[in-house]
């Protein structure tokens, strides 16, 4: 076995470890386009008022912040999971009923954590 054979062996559940991260990161990504469209599409569900102008808002800081989970920094993910640990904590607190946007802002709460946790590989320069 060569070298270059056991430095890849060796650092290959380094590499799972960082595809898992990479994996949550991406799946964090796609169900917060998901939550913030389904924000943004409750104005054609609800009378136009201020509730579902904030409700659209939060919509669109979905989306954005669905852009910044498309890169590597951590900013993104930290963002993604107060927002919505937040979002929960309001509609468990206002005792509103579990909508399909709870569900999708829990699951990307548990998606933020698992990529935040996750060992992403660190670059020297």
């Amino acid at each position: 076995m060569s070298d270059t054979e056991a430095t890849q062996d060796s650092s290959a559940p380094g590499l799972k470890r960082w595809r898992l991260a990479r994996t949550a990161r991406d799946a964090a990504m796609i169900i917060a386009i998901v939550a913030g469209i389904l924000h943004v599409a409750g104005l054609w569900a609800q009378p136009l008022g201020a509730a579902s102008l904030v409700e659209a808002g939060q919509g669109v800081l979905l989306i954005l912040l669905a852009l910044g989970l498309m890169g590597s920094a951590r900013l993104s993910v930290v963002l993604a999971a107060l927002f919505s640990a937040g979002s929960i904590t309001k509609t468990l607190m206002a005792g509103s009923a579990w909508s399909l946007v709870s569900s999708t802002e829990c699951a990307l709460l548990v998606l933020s954590l698992v990529a935040l946790i996750a060992p992403t590989p660190h670059h020297h320069y």
